[in-house]
Parts: structure tokens; sequence; C-alpha cells
């Protein structure tokens, strides 16, 4: 099984909990410092029941990127500050 939630700009350059909806409801999913889009998260014990077994399988969350149709002024700013301070850091 495989979703995938867009997360919005910087929200994936940070650490933290956010929740997935998947096909057998929603999880907590905690997404790790830095994490790309593409990548795929499987936290364990989160996917369907197993077929004759106990438990829950693990299921396959790709990350993905979405950015904002129609940014704000602010969001604007951000992300320009966001590429000059990545400017500076490859220099």
């Amino acid at each position: 099984m495989t979703a995938s939630r867009g997360e919005r700009g910087g929200y994936t350059a940070l650490s933290g909990k956010r929740r997935v909806e998947t096909p057998d409801g929603a999880v907590e999913v905690s997404l790790p410092e830095g994490v790309q889009p593409g990548e795929v998260l499987r936290p364990r014990g989160k996917g369907r029941p197993r077929v004759g077994d106990e438990g829950r399988g693990d299921p396959n969350l790709r990350v993905a990127l979405e950015l904002p149709r129609a940014p704000s002024e602010r969001e604007r700013a951000l992300h320009r500050e966001l590429a000059r301070l990545g400017d500076e850091a490859s220099k």
C-alpha cells in the first residue's frame, strides 16, 4: 500500500509529526528533519492487518511537496530569504 500526502513548502525541512490519511484510516507519522520529496517512509505497524497473522503491515508513504499557487507576499519574502541563505551556505 502506498499513500502520498503533500506538505507545504518548508514543512518538509522541519521534523515533526503529521496525520496522514490511508485507506485504513488516519495514522500519525514522524517526519525526520530534512526529508526530501519522493522519499518513502515506512511507519512500522501502521498498515493493513496481516492475513492469517497478528499485527499490521508497514505502509509506504511517499513524501510530496506542495508549493502554493498564489503565495502571499510574506511567503515570497521568506522563500527569497531561504534562497539567499542557501546561496551563502554553498559558497
